[in-house]
């Protein structure tokens, strides 16, 4: 199964992650590291529950724990207000 893509439903969402739904009864971990280029700060400033993403199964664990990674990844925009270019002033 490791290599195998699938769009899948955000099912759940966690500090460290999204669960998302593989298949039914099926859910995989896509770790808040891999959801998007760049640092994410909260899981939600990407994905929401019943968003449909486009996974890869990276491992399969014990107790089929399956971890995903997200297949073209979107870019993080660091809009929260901490980065430097506030020099838009004329």
């Amino acid at each position: 199964e490791v290599g195998e893509e699938y769009d899948g439903e955000v099912v759940a969402i966690k500090d460290f992650g999204a669960f998302v739904r593989l298949t039914p009864g099926k859910d995989g971990l896509l770790h808040i590291s891999r959801m998007a280029n760049g640092r994410v700060n909260k899981v939600e400033d990407v994905l929401n529950i019943g968003d449909i993403v486009r996974v890869k199964v990276i491992e399969v664990g014990d107790h089929d724990k399956i971890s995903l990674d997200r297949v073209n990844k979107p870019d993080v925009k660091n809009n929260h207000g901490d980065n430097h270019n506030h020099n838009h002033e004329d």
